[in-house]
């Protein structure tokens, strides 16, 4: 009977644990620069990072487990050669293709689909605030070209502009709120709300915060909240 009772706690404690390792792994198409390694980094907030490991490159592949980490969590990778990284969930074993050492940020993340849900939302934010600055800025550009000293079309767009940058800083905070209240239980939300460091003391970020699972609110980003 003893022996019933440790095999169910020992199904008991395992079914809550993760059953495999974070694994990393990943290849470079061409090592324009001929690096030797690459350094991985968590990221506690955007202006903090915490360094993990240099990982070596061997013949333009690279491989790293990790048995001791116990929550999922931004990571990045980057090229010390030139400072670029690229962002990416760790949720398991996670695969990283880089076309060039000199695009590290453009690198495609395979086996993560934390990191396709973090990316689809940056990509939704870029589109609805972002995106019509850029095409604004391209159609300043070509404008200048036609009348350099000046005319009433490109102040028209420099108008629209300002007012596509205000709309953008105005409403990229409701955006991203109303993200977390569409989805509570995802690591996505959580990070939103821990992303700069200084969310903290915000009443509509507490309020928001409120709203997630409670297995988001006892991971390690969250202590801030608690």
């Amino acid at each position: 009977m003893r022996f019933i009772l440790i095999i169910i706690f020992q199904f008991f404690v395992s079914s809550f644990a993760f059953s495999k390792p974070f694994l990393l792994s990943g290849k470079i198409k061409y090592n324009s620069d001929n690096i030797k390694n690459t350094s991985l980094y968590k990221w506690n907030n955007i202006f903090s990072k915490e360094f993990i490991v240099t990982i070596p490159i061997i013949e333009n592949e690279f491989l790293y487990i990790n048995h001791n980490i116990s929550e999922i969590d931004i990571y990045s990778l980057s090229n010390s050669n030139n400072n670029q990284s690229i962002a990416f969930v760790w949720d398991g074993e996670v695969k990283i293709v880089i076309d060039s050492t000199s695009s590290f940020y453009s690198a495609k993340i395979e086996n993560s689909p934390i990191s396709q849900e973090y990316t689809m939302f940056n990509e939704s934010i870029y589109d609805s605030l972002f995106l019509p600055i850029r095409n604004l800025d391209t159609s300043i550009s070509q404008e200048k070209l036609k009348c350099p000293a000046g005319c009433n079309s490109l102040d028209s767009l420099n108008i629209l502009r300002a007012e596509a940058e205000s709309f953008a800083r105005k409403n990229q905070i409701m955006l991203m709120l109303s993200y977390v209240r569409d989805h509570p239980d995802s690591f996505v939300s959580l990070y939103i709300l821990t992303k700069t460091g200084m969310e903290f003391d915000r009443e509509d970020y507490k309020r928001h915060f409120s709203m997630l699972d409670e297995k988001l609110k006892q991971h390690s980003r969250a202590a801030p909240y608690r």
